[in-house]
């Protein structure tokens, strides 16, 4: 059974701190990893960036365990958000490093690309993600720069992910955890 969770964060630092534990703990269980970088920071930025949080991050990168990809090469692949597109990576993705001998696919992938009238494709995108996730076997962390996203949009976003976190101000605060919830109703 698959992970679906969402990380709303304020800064670049709370969010490669995180996502720096979240791949070394892929690493640990031979998990391949795939980061859809932020369009602030581009591929090249994000490599250096994570690189000061994971050592040996080029090695992991050069034994084909680890990938960093623009979010123009998954969401935006035609000019516009078209979700059947990374939806259908995602489950190619997972078929592919399960054949190559990996116990699952670890990935995240940033939102702070998406423009607000594309706001309702993204929530429905989630929803479908979170079928193939949980169905799968995927360790997923949306994120989410908190500039961009109101408490709203962060609040509908839980009915697609069982963990909702918060990385703001030095904290990191458990907002939605639904995980309990469905390991008791099953």
């Amino acid at each position: 059974m698959g992970s679906h969770t969402c990380l709303s964060y304020e800064h670049e630092e709370g969010l490669l701190e995180l996502l720096g534990s979240f791949f070394e703990q892929g690493f640990k269980v031979n998990e391949f990893c795939l980061w859809v970088v932020p369009c602030l920071l581009g591929v090249e930025g994000a490599k250096s960036a994570l690189g000061k949080k994971i050592k040996g991050l080029d090695n992991y990168i050069k034994d084909g365990k680890f990938e960093l990809v623009s979010h123009k090469d998954v969401y935006l692949k035609d000019g516009f958000f078209d979700s059947a597109k990374p939806l259908k990576l995602l489950a190619q993705k997972e078929k592919d490093v399960l054949k190559r001998g990996f116990s699952g696919l670890r990935i995240s992938g940033d939102a702070g690309w998406l423009p607000d009238e594309e706001w309702e494709k993204m929530s429905l995108y989630e929803k479908e993600a979170d079928k193939i996730i949980s169905g799968g076997k995927i360790t997923a962390l949306c994120t989410y720069p908190s500039a961009k996203f109101d408490t709203a949009k962060l609040f509908r976003l839980s009915f697609s992910h069982k963990l909702v976190i918060s990385k703001r101000k030095g904290r990191t605060d458990i907002l939605m955890d639904k995980r309990d919830i469905f390991n008791s109703a099953f």
